[in-house]
């Protein structure tokens, strides 16, 4: 994860915030981005079946996470 925020960085200096998508029900994923600085933003999106992603067994929604860093 740090790696692949300093690459970023590299690539766009001026970037202001990393923003991670997280299914709701991977509680113990967000946990891990939540230590590594995200927060959990207010928005919320539905699990996305138009991709063909698979179908899911419960209702799933996609949380947004975001580090800012400037």
């Amino acid at each position: 994860m740090q790696f692949a925020e300093q690459q970023a960085m590299l690539m766009e200096p001026n970037v202001e915030e990393f923003v991670m998508y997280v299914i709701d029900r991977r509680l113990e994923l967000i946990k891990y981005y939540q230590r590594r600085g995200y927060n959990i933003t207010d928005e919320n999106q539905a699990y996305p079946l138009h991709l063909e992603v698979g179908q899911p067994i419960y209702e799933l929604t996609i949380k947004q996470l975001i580090k800012r860093i400037k």
